[in-house]
């Protein structure tokens, strides 16, 4: 495997890239939450889970069905 080759490998799409890509919808809370993951690593981890995080959480299985389909 040559170098080009290795690193398009590690290369991989978001789940919010793929929602714009095929259905024109992303997670709006994305930001926010990555703000609050950089500064708490662990914070999937703490409970109970705030309702910010429960929103995004559901965000991101919302459109699966539809993806799927």
């Amino acid at each position: 495997m040559t170098g080009t080759q290795a690193e398009d490998s590690k290369k991989c799409a978001s789940l919010n890239d793929v929602l714009s890509l095929y259905l024109d919808v992303q997670n709006d809370q994305k930001s926010a939450i990555q703000t609050k993951m950089k500064k708490n690593p662990f914070i999937w981890e703490t409970r109970p889970l705030s309702d910010d995080m429960i929103d995004y959480a559901a965000q991101d299985v919302l459109y699966l069905p539809l993806l799927h389909d």
